[in-house]
């Protein structure tokens, strides 16, 4: 059993970014470890984690689960911060809601941004873009952006911590996505060649 590495959140500003990348599946459709998976000389984590401080997030935070080892030295070689969630093999929402409510224990955390390890064409721009949509919702404490896909809005996602502990920990039998899709005053951006992910070996060519 692996115990979690936990982090020091202090003196953050008050609109600070968390950045939460799940990285805690077992990749089958990969064939395994894509998340230390080579993309032009770095691993698809630290492109992602590259890409969220550039974005201006605070603090990285990585959920771990399979190659947890592994997954946790690349991390700490590149300045994120880890969580093994145990039951990672219950799947990317059990791995999404167990690093949120880590987050939510550090009273600085005021907004968090979902990007997971195998989206690294989500860059900087984009989080910004994000961030600026988010400047929409000042008047309110429940701020939401999402990506909208054909299906639903989905993650990457750009979530305030009421948003968090009022809608999302208030509606314990819905998912992530759907406490996302049913938010009123909801703000998005686009999907498209920016929110591709890895699924295969081939993607990353």
């Amino acid at each position: 059993m692996y115990a979690p590495q936990y982090i020091t959140i202090s003196l953050l500003p008050s609109n600070s970014i968390i950045a939460l990348i799940p990285a805690a599946g077992a990749a089958t459709r990969f064939g395994g470890e894509k998340q230390l998976a080579e993309l032009d000389g770095k691993t698809l984590l630290a492109h992602v984690v590259s890409n969220c401080r550039a974005g201006g997030c605070d603090q990285v935070c990585v959920v771990s689960g399979d190659n947890h080892s592994k997954v946790a030295e690349e991390a700490r070689l590149i300045g994120a911060s880890v969580y093994y969630h145990e039951k990672w093999a219950d799947g990317m929402a059990s791995s999404l809601d167990f690093g949120l409510r880590q987050l939510m224990n550090f009273s600085d955390c005021k907004q968090v941004l979902i990007l997971p390890c195998d989206m690294p064409w989500f860059t900087e721009e984009w989080i910004k873009r994000m961030a600026n949509k988010v400047a929409e919702l000042a008047g309110q404490s429940e701020q939401a952006v999402a990506t909208i896909y054909p299906e639903g809005p989905g993650v990457p996602a750009l979530l305030s911590r009421a948003f968090i502990e009022h809608c999302y920990f208030a509606s314990p039998n819905k998912k992530l996505r759907e406490t996302i899709a049913e938010f009123p005053t909801l703000r998005t951006i686009p999907s498209g060649p920016h929110t591709r992910d890895v699924d295969y070996r081939e993607d990353l060519s």
